[in-house]
């Protein structure tokens, strides 16, 4: 396909910069181009770089370009289903990046399944994308002279992570390798995997340990991960140093509550209400627990009754508020508010079936008759 462009003067240019070996020149070139023609300018930088670090092997200067190229173009959703993304297959018990080159193994194999719920073990299909490249030419006026030109990039992803890491291996100031796994690590978790975005994040602090912003990475990664030493060491010292925000402040209230660190909530309680002194339900929320987890019944049900009040529905808040009442003895309000919390979504069986709350309980014909009445939460996979 070719089609008459204003570019294709500048496309020649930066070809002949290339070919003369001015690679400098070539990618201003190329960068001013790319600020006319997005995707035509990012397909032509994507296929430089490349060429530039296969003539300079150890100059880790070109990966680390390409490398940044392709960082900001993985943030984006995949331009196909599963492809260029990482899946854990619970079968085999592993992640595996999905692209091109495993398409038909995964296809053909029962075990790479993403849910143990199918008891089929139906796999994952993973479409024909990107392999079917369509070349196009630009043509210059006055000349017509055709000029070939790259194809989009497929897998930006899987070929930042390589790239960037050919950099990191190449490149020796500890502030560059810091932000190629800084950039890593989002690459991986765009991809599909927090495991591997923590362990890049971390390799980051290391190198540059004086950024909150990678603290803040590595805590959401280890508290969803539930690495709760580690999150807990990191919002420590962001605390310490006063460059935690409000949503960090409230995770560690909750690690500090489980620890049996009260007086450490109560203080950072203080600190919320200090700064967000309209944010009464980040108050509650922090001062409700407190006092809850230290058996202080009457002094956390206002906190959960406000809570409640902000938003009615909320099944967690009603199940905290049946706990309450329940652990006060107060049965008939107990009930009330653990039926509403089955009817708004609380259906975690596995904590009905063991809070120490509902030991009194459980043998009363309203508990059993409750229990029958919700669908219980599948923990498989």
């Amino acid at each position: 396909m070719s089609e008459k462009s204003e570019i294709g003067g500048e496309l020649k240019l930066y070809r002949m910069y290339e070919k003369l070996g001015r690679y400098t020149e070539a990618e201003d070139v190329l960068r001013a181009l790319a600020s006319k023609d997005a995707e035509t300018g990012t397909a032509e930088l994507n296929r430089f770089y490349r060429n530039t670090t296969s003539r300079q092997p150890q100059d880790g200067y070109w990966p680390y370009k390409l490398g940044q190229l392709l960082y900001t173009m993985s943030e984006k959703p995949s331009a196909c289903g599963y492809t260029d993304t990482i899946i854990y297959f619970p079968v085999q018990e592993k992640e595996v990046f999905v692209d091109m080159t495993n398409r038909a193994l995964i296809n053909a194999t029962a075990d790479y399944t993403i849910s143990l719920k199918d008891r089929n073990r139906k796999p994952i299909e993973i479409l024909n994308c990107g392999i079917n490249d369509i070349y196009k030419t630009k043509i210059i006026p006055g000349t017509n002279e055709a000029i070939p030109l790259n194809n989009p990039v497929n897998s930006p992803r899987k070929d930042g992570i390589f790239y960037l890491n050919k950099a990191a291996d190449l490149l020796d100031d500890s502030t560059t390798i810091a932000d190629i796994h800084f950039k890593l690590g989002d690459i991986c978790y765009w991809a599909g995997s927090k495991k591997q975005a923590l362990r890049h994040f971390q390799k980051s602090l290391a190198y540059k340990p004086d950024l909150p912003d990678t603290r803040m990475k590595i805590v959401d990664m280890a508290a969803s991960l539930y690495e709760n030493t580690t999150a807990l060491k990191e919002l420590s010292i962001l605390n310490d140093s006063n460059r935690i925000n409000i949503g960090h402040r409230k995770l560690l209230a909750r690690y500090l509550v489980h620890s049996s660190q009260y007086q450490k909530v109560k203080n950072i309680s203080e600190k919320v209400r200090s700064i967000y002194p309209y944010d009464e339900a980040a108050i509650d929320e922090l001062e409700g627990k407190n006092e809850l987890i230290s058996r202080n019944y009457k002094k956390a049900l206002p906190h959960y009754l406000r809570m409640l009040k902000n938003n009615p529905n909320q099944p967690h808040t009603l199940y905290n508020l049946a706990r309450i009442y329940a652990l006060m003895k107060d049965k008939k309000s107990a009930f009330i508010y653990l039926k509403s919390a089955l009817k708004n979504g609380f259906n975690y069986s596995y904590v009905l079936a063991y809070d120490e709350a509902w030991s009194k309980y459980r043998k009363e014909p309203r508990w059993n008759e409750l229990m029958q009445s919700f669908t219980p939460k599948d923990y498989l996979w």
